[in-house]
């Protein structure tokens, strides 16, 4: 290896090194902007996610006109009971699509949903985060890092979550699941 081509390594590792430091400061909830905010509940409740700290988090990005969401709604409201059954973990539905109150309601009712779900009509969540499609669902562990990102639904999204909740994953890595 020439003096050029050890050059060019050494520029490319350290663009890769800031990169990836760039990229896990911005994964903090700190970092992110959204410690300290709270948000509207389809049950007209505040829900805010420095409530949860400590324990993990699934959050799981959702519009009522997406009919992938709809599987995957059903799916993790199915299985959260025994996620979230010792207080280590909470899931919370989130809808992007503005809505009113009674259609959303309806709407959860219908699908059997019993997580808590979060009103993000302005999007300040889903952008912070760089949710870019529903359905997407975040898996954030206990210290706030974003332990497990998925984009779409897929029948083995749901085992991949309780994957990542069992401390599957590092902070040191993304796994990240495309449909």
């Amino acid at each position: 290896m020439n003096a050029k081509q050890r050059g060019s390594g050494i520029v490319l590792l350290v663009v890769l090194v800031a990169a990836a430091a760039l990229f896990w400061g911005l994964h903090r909830s700190e970092s992110l902007g959204i410690s300290g905010r709270s948000w509207e509940t389809l049950n007209h409740g505040r829900l805010s996610l420095d409530d949860f700290r400590g324990r993990g988090i699934v959050l799981s990005f959702f519009s009522t006109i997406c009919l992938p969401c709809k599987p995957g709604l059903t799916a993790l409201s199915d299985r959260s009971a025994p996620l979230v059954q010792d207080g280590a973990t909470t899931v919370i539905a989130v809808c992007v699509d503005p809505q009113n109150h009674q259609a959303l309601r309806s709407w959860a009712n219908d699908l059997g949903l019993t997580m808590p779900i979060l009103l993000d009509f302005d999007a300040v969540l889903a952008g912070r985060l760089g949710v870019e499609m529903v359905p997407e669902t975040y898996v954030m562990d206990a210290d706030g890092q974003i332990a497990l990102r998925i984009k779409g639904w897929d029948a083995g999204a749901a085992g991949r979550i309780q994957w990542a909740l069992m401390g599957g994953s590092s902070a040191a890595m993304i796994q990240e699941a495309k449909r």
